[in-house]
């Protein structure tokens, strides 16, 4: 395509051409932009060419990606300890800093620029107490009632979702999302078939930096690392990943029982420390027919979610002491 802006002046013309060239992978199209500027004098004669490119070059990869969000925002019983601690009607309304968690984790969602519509999945229940939250942000969200299980919340959600439409999945209790964290991810390098790729930070990064932090440390062979709750699912086959995570997502926090959906094999390889992620992730990819991937965060307040009233606490305290830092 060829977009011509001209400027025109009594003695001279300027005039600026992007040349864009794409090519399409799922989900996403890479266009190559190529900016000059010529400037001529106008005059009876043939015109002169002036200046060319004239510091305007620019060859750059831009990426684009359709990308729809799911944020879970449901709790499995009700309402539990860190909604009654905050005194409000589900814990994604307990508010951290000045805003409720939701509210903070849609905001920064939006701030991406890359997202273009946002499901929050939650107890049939919660919609009314979440609506005139979601009121705020009705040009971006929308609600969409759940089930008990998030797995199964997220797979309702995704089935809302156009199936050439990649989706970011995260959860309502993830207050210290930046959107530093979602570009890192949404920029991170992958192969053209890539069907899921997961945000994890080492957990000694984690300890080092906050070492009375709570977190489930998943141990492998290379490393321990720790989730993020956030996935990046760029395909539509992508999403049966959801459906498998449902017979395992009671043990989320004892690692080995979620090896065990590879088999007894990875149990032992995993409890005697000779299973490495990428491994883990190979033996999981041929199960499923699916290829997934994972992405290293550099800022591990992204391990940092909200499960209990300490973690509430916590969160609150890490944003007064950014909010005194920068005042």
């Amino acid at each position: 395509t060829e977009q011509v802006l001209a400027a025109r002046s009594r003695k001279t013309q300027s005039r600026m051409v992007l040349i864009n060239g794409d090519t399409k992978t799922p989900n996403q199209v890479v266009f190559w932009t190529f900016v000059a500027e010529t400037t001529w004098l106008q005059g009876p004669s043939r015109p002169m060419i002036r200046g060319c490119f004239g510091g305007y070059f620019l060859f750059k990869p831009l990426i684009y990606m359709d990308l729809s969000a799911i944020v879970l925002a449901g709790e499995r019983a009700g309402p539990g300890a860190v909604a009654r601690a905050a005194e409000v009607p589900c814990k994604a309304l307990a508010r951290v800093g000045k805003q409720a968690m939701l509210d903070r984790v849609l905001s920064t969602l939006a701030r991406t620029g890359r997202i273009r519509e946002c499901l929050v999945v939650g107890n049939p229940g919660f919609e009314s107490a979440l609506a005139p939250l979601l009121e705020g942000h009705s040009r971006f969200a929308r609600w969409q009632a759940g089930d008990a299980s998030p797995a199964r919340s997220a797979e309702l959600a995704a089935a809302e979702i156009a199936p050439d439409r990649a989706i970011l999945l995260t959860t309502a209790d993830h207050p210290l999302l930046s959107v530093g964290m979602l570009d890192e991810l949404l920029s991170a390098e992958a192969s053209p078939d890539r069907d899921v790729t997961v945000a994890l930070v080492r957990h000694r990064e984690v300890m080092a930096r906050f070492p009375d932090a709570r977190c489930t440390a998943l141990r492998f062979a290379d490393d321990a690392y720790c989730g993020t709750n956030l996935f990046l699912f760029h395909t539509e086959r992508a999403r049966r990943l959801l459906r498998e995570w449902q017979q395992v997502e009671q043990a989320r926090k004892t690692p080995w029982r979620v090896v065990g959906l590879l088999g007894p094999a990875a149990v032992a390889a995993y409890l005697t420390g000779f299973l490495s992620l990428p491994r883990a992730l190979r033996m999981l990819s041929r199960r499923m027919s699916l290829q997934l991937g994972f992405t290293l965060l550099s800022d591990v307040r992204a391990a940092l979610d909200v499960d209990t009233v300490g973690d509430l606490e916590f969160a609150r305290s890490l944003c007064r002491d950014e909010a005194t830092v920068q005042a």
